[in-house]
């Protein structure tokens, strides 16, 4: 295995409580680079005492989230196409 370091984002966007990361994933044998995308909704209940709890996250959008979400996978395509697809071999 190699000297990689973990997997970070290569960018994330976000609207509110909503959040579209992208993921570069190398493929070396191919001479590669693609992308994959994530989407999170972040949310918080309110205890017993009527207090905000902890962050939760979830897939799980109602028909505002979906436009808002539509509007950053639309953005997060833009600024994709602009990044490389090709690893340079060294």
């Amino acid at each position: 295995m190699s000297n990689q370091e973990p997997n970070k984002p290569e960018f994330s966007l976000r609207d509110g409580q909503i959040k579209v990361t992208v993921w570069r994933n190398v493929d070396d044998q191919a001479n590669s680079i693609r992308y994959r995308t994530t989407l999170i909704k972040s949310y918080r209940l309110k205890d017993e005492s009527g207090n905000d709890g902890d962050w939760k996250e979830t897939d799980n959008l109602n028909p505002v989230d979906l436009l808002k979400a539509s509007q950053l996978f639309l953005k997060a395509y833009d600024r994709i196409n602009e990044l490389p697809t090709k690893t340079e071999r060294s």
